[in-house]
C-alpha cells in the first residue's frame, strides 16, 4: 500500500490555488482520504486502539453568510486483529 500524502496531485493543487485566489467567486474542496489511504502502518500488537472523531457538516453554500443545516458525529474505534 501506498502511504497517503496530504499534498495530493500538485498539477491539481496548483489548479485549486488559482481559484482560491479568487476568494470572492470560487472556493476549492478537497476530498477526504479513505481509511485504507490513511493507514500507513499496522498498529503494535502491544499498541492501544486508534479512535477517531469524524464531524461532518452541511451547510446551504461556501460563503460566509452560509447557514449550518445538519451536523453529523462518530467516533471510529480501528482495532488491529
Amino acid at each position: 500500500m501506498v502511504p497517503y500524502s496530504q499534498d495530493g496531485d500538485p498539477i491539481l493543487n496548483r489548479y485549486a490555488r488559482q481559484l482560491e485566489a479568487d476568494a470572492n467567486n470560487f472556493r476549492a474542496l478537497r476530498r477526504l482520504p479513505s481509511i485504507e489511504e490513511m493507514w500507513c502502518v499496522p498498529t503494535p500488537a502491544a499498541g492501544p486502539d486508534i479512535v477517531l472523531g469524524v464531524v461532518d457538516i452541511e451547510t446551504t453554500g461556501l460563503g460566509d453568510d452560509a447557514k449550518v443545516i445538519e451536523i453529523a458525529i462518530t467516533k471510529i474505534s480501528l482495532v488491529d486483529g
